[in-house]
């Protein structure tokens, strides 16, 4: 049996980001909700169509897991696309109001509501995006930070 030593946590990496997608290009994840302030606005690399997907059961890993296209936005290179949050009466945040996710794509915007689902996610992606091998992805991340002790 061989014995990868050092390079299988490398390889173990190299081969969830073949499965899982890097992102990037028009067809990749560009920006995702509920995220870092990093993972909320990109902007597009390419002209073309954009869609605003809406996935469950992929944060707490249920069985019942699903994807679907809400929004498409056809988008010029270099405009912005994503997310942010925005209080109940768009006045002042007053700490007791629930918050509105607003998805946004060049100058469009669509109010998605109060985010009260801690198993929903938004993402932004190229209309051919493969947003569910992106999220499955993520999940083996996770899991190889787990093994790795990271």
């Amino acid at each position: 049996m061989m014995k990868y030593g050092y390079f299988q946590a490398p390889l173990f990496a190299l081969a969830i980001a073949i499965l899982g997608g890097c992102g990037g290009g028009s067809t990749g994840v560009h920006a995702v909700a509920p995220g870092t302030n990093s993972q909320l606005v990109s902007v597009a690399p390419s002209s073309g169509l954009y869609t605003l997907y809406r996935a469950t059961g992929y944060v707490d890993n249920n069985s019942d897991q699903h994807v679907e296209p809400l929004w498409s936005v056809r988008v010029a290179q270099g405009q912005k696309l994503g997310f942010r949050w925005v209080s109940q009466e768009n006045k002042h945040w007053d700490g007791h109001g629930a918050l509105h996710l607003v998805a946004f794509a060049g100058s469009e915007a669509r109010d998605m509501g109060t985010f009260e689902n801690r198993d929903m996610k938004y993402l932004w992606a190229g209309s051919n995006g493969d947003v569910t091998g992106y999220l499955h992805g993520k999940e083996m991340e996770k899991v190889g930070q787990t093994l790795t002790l990271q």
